[in-house]
Formats: C-alpha cells, structure tokens, sequence
C-alpha cells in the first residue's frame, strides 16, 4: 500500500491486520500482513492525517487477501 501525502500520519487496525509502520510523514510504502483464518472475513485500515481519514477495505477469503 503506498501513500502519498505531505502531512504526519497513522494507521489503526482491525487486531488480525498488521502493517510495518503505524505512522510517519510523507509519502511511504506499507506492507499489510494478515492472520490467517479458516473463515471469510473482512475488516479495515484506516489512515488518518491532516484532518482527514482514508479506510481501506480488507477481505480475506480462506488464506487469501484482497485490498480495495
């Protein structure tokens, strides 16, 4: 996941996702892990900076995981 930005940052989770960095400034690059799970389940990454939140939608489907 990349974001761009010219403002401080964070990031908050569902407690099955992680990410490598939990806030910054500036633009970076982020890895998502995930748990894995036997059942379907989706849950959010929210990135807040600037006065403003961005949610990012995650599904993982049995092992599988789908960023939207």
């Amino acid at each position: 996941m990349i974001i761009t930005t010219d403002v401080n940052w964070t990031i908050s989770t569902d407690s099955w996702i992680s990410t490598n960095q939990l806030s910054g400034s500036g633009n970076v690059t982020i890895s998502v892990n995930c748990l894995t799970s036997s059942v379907t389940r989706e849950g959010e990454i929210k990135i807040t900076g600037g006065g403003f939140t961005k949610v990012v939608y995650v599904n993982q489907v049995v092992g599988d995981i789908i960023l939207e």
